[in-house]
């Protein structure tokens, strides 16, 4: 739906381009998805692996959010 206001929430200014905004984080949400759900089989596996496992790829979405933010957001 493109709605940035849903991303980013209501009190905050305007993006730069908003369809870019949008395609980027709808494509980090679902590589966190996509985590989370390695993260949910790797705990059948072992459970140590599978906190790391979405550890590392909090901080790695916290990155690429903050680049995406940079790059189209203010």
């Amino acid at each position: 739906m493109k709605d940035i206001s849903a991303i980013r929430g209501k009190n905050k200014p305007p993006v730069k381009d908003e369809e870019n905004y949008a395609k980027c984080a709808g494509k980090l949400m679902f590589f966190f998805a996509v985590a989370t759900l390695v993260m949910m089989l790797l705990l059948f596996w072992n459970t140590y692996v599978a906190v790391a496992e979405i550890i590392i790829c909090t901080v790695i979405l916290g990155i690429l959010w903050h680049n995406m933010n940079a790059k189209y957001g203010d």
